[in-house]
């Protein structure tokens, strides 16, 4: 299924992007051009900026019904289940707070893996911070204010989900809290470059979200058989 992603006219009705996360300017630029699924598009704030022919998976009929009225290409599926979708046939995955909720982030980042192409298909991740700031002394509390999120990740465990996945991590970008307002502040461009250069545990104290970026890995050649024994052929006397 392929149609155009956006148009003019469905970035002037696009609903306001208050869920997005300002880092997503630079993730944006390294899926550019890219034909990307959107699991989890929610009302198509990020899916919007996408190439033609990218798709949406989410299994909200309200927020499937704003998509479509923007123009966006998107179709109802529920991300615990295998995907149906073809093999290899996405150049990126784009998958934001998503990974939380579902029951098996394994089986997820395989099905991911499975319908990139391959090697080189890119897959980013946005995923909240559990611990942080914002989750100690603001009003986002990680478990009590998300009654959806099953699952809290750290950049070293999702690494190591990812490589289990067929995946090669290459970037983690964190994004600085409270955004929105250093933003208005200013601040925001500094705040994002000094959360890089702090130790990761402190910088991701400081974040609300990080996002992970990660390509495919070619699938390794299958081991070759073991030799056959040889058989002692009798002789006679």
């Amino acid at each position: 299924m392929t149609a155009s992603a956006s148009s003019p006219a469905a970035v002037t009705t696009a609903p306001a992007e208050r869920d997005m996360l300002h880092s997503f300017a630079t993730i944006q630029r390294l899926l550019e051009g890219r034909r990307v699924l959107d699991l989890g598009c929610a009302s198509g704030a990020y899916l919007r900026h996408f190439a033609p022919g990218s798709l949406g998976l989410d299994l909200s009929a309200k927020d499937l019904s704003i998509c479509r009225r923007q123009g966006l290409n998107v179709r109802a599926a529920n991300l615990n289940l295998p995907l149906e979708i073809d093999d290899a046939s996405f150049d990126a995955v784009f998958c934001s707070n998503v990974l939380e909720h579902v029951e098996s982030p394994l089986r997820l980042l395989r099905e991911a893996r499975r319908v990139l192409r391959h090697p080189g298909g890119v897959l980013a991740l946005a995923l909240p911070v559990e611990g942080a700031l914002s989750d100690l002394v603001g009003r986002n509390r990680y478990y009590e204010n998300h009654g959806g999120h099953l699952y809290s990740f750290t950049p070293r465990n999702v690494r190591r989900l990812l490589n289990q996945a067929g995946f090669a991590p290459s970037r983690t970008l964190l994004e600085p809290w409270p955004a929105e307002k250093l933003r208005r502040w200013g601040l925001l461009p500094a705040a994002a470059i000094a959360l890089e250069y702090l130790p990761r545990p402190i910088g991701l104290r400081l974040a609300d979200n990080y996002w992970t970026v990660a390509h495919t890995l070619e699938a390794p050649a299958a081991a070759p058989a073991p030799p056959a024994p040889a058989v002692a052929v009798p002789t006679r006397s």
